[in-house]
């Protein structure tokens, strides 16, 4: 299969089985409100198609195609739940599989995913962490988080 094919099917699956707007909301944390409308819509554009270019290149790079995550069980807590999952890193056994844990969220009578913790680091804790260094960088100005994402968009895209 096409990249931009796979791209396009982890678009969809993003959209429909992941919270976007609660996940974006959490990214972007303590300059949310401080967004307007209109900012707070581009960022949660851009954070899609960062997201969708950063990490279906990353988890092509580990799955065989053979086969999605294994899983391997799953935790009810206050607020949803935790699936367990494991991702066959190609055909030689011999290394170890990628451990991917989702975090699920009650919202609307339907679970969606808000957190992907992969071998222990937190897609959203670390695009938060992310996101406060690009502002620190840029003189406190949270609206150059939006330049910063488009800049990177475009270098992951030529890639």
């Amino acid at each position: 299969m096409v990249y931009g094919q796979t791209l396009a099917r982890f678009r969809d699956l993003f959209r429909e089985d992941f919270d976007v707007p609660g996940l974006g909301r959490f990214v972007l944390g303590r300059f949310w409100p401080i967004f307007t409308p209109s900012e707070q819509q581009e960022f949660l554009g851009l954070f899609e198609n960062l997201v969708l270019l950063t990490y279906s290149k990353r988890l092509l790079e580990y799955a065989d195609g053979s086969n999605g995550p294994r899983v391997t069980g799953s935790r009810l807590d206050q607020d949803g739940a935790v699936v367990f999952s494991e991702i066959s890193r190609g055909p030689n056994q011999t290394v170890q599989p990628l451990k991917v844990d989702w975090r699920l969220n009650a919202r609307d009578g339907q679970y969606k995913i808000s957190d992907v913790i992969i071998d222990g680091f937190s897609m959203a804790a670390n695009g938060r962490s992310e996101l406060e260094g690009v502002v620190e960088r840029n003189g406190g100005r949270a609206q150059a988080i939006l330049a910063v994402m488009r800049q990177q968009i475009a270098s992951a895209s030529a890639r």
